[in-house]
């Protein structure tokens, strides 16, 4: 049973009208966990497209609560969760992604959040890394 919590916290501000400076309210997102695993893919230079990197989940293996990865390369990545054939969205470079739940949701189709693969979505021309945080528990 998870014993431990992750808060991902967004902070957004944005030109408004006029050029004023606006702030949306900043929303935190608490998620339970037992297990973790985090670290980085590396991505050679010259790598082609369509190259696929599984996110290493470590010992989560019922669902993640929550996954952050970052995009460090100079191509986008196309991401497939779970069993998933084809991709259903894609990181820019440079960007990221963040799923947070506050609790395992085992009814989402494709189901449970337990794999997720990223893709090169065009042939790398230096070389690069995705990062990733994956946190849940590893029983039910």
């Amino acid at each position: 049973m998870a014993n431990k919590f992750v808060v991902a916290t967004t902070d957004m501000t944005y030109v408004g009208p006029g050029g004023s400076s606006v702030t949306a309210p900043r929303k935190s997102v608490s998620a339970p966990y037992q297990a973790m695993n985090s670290g980085f893919i590396d991505v050679p230079a010259l790598a082609e497209k369509d190259v696929s990197y599984d996110i290493p989940f470590g010992k989560i293996k019922t669902s993640a609560t929550a996954v952050r990865i970052d995009n460090n390369t100079d191509v986008r990545l196309c991401v497939k969760i779970g069993e998933a054939a084809a991709p259903s969205h894609t990181i820019p470079p440079g960007g990221s992604q963040l799923i947070v739940s506050p609790v395992v949701d085992a009814g989402t189709v494709p189901g449970p959040l337990t794999a997720i693969a990223v893709v090169l979505g065009a042939a790398v021309t230096l070389a690069g890394t995705v990062d990733y945080w994956v946190f849940g528990d590893p029983t039910a």
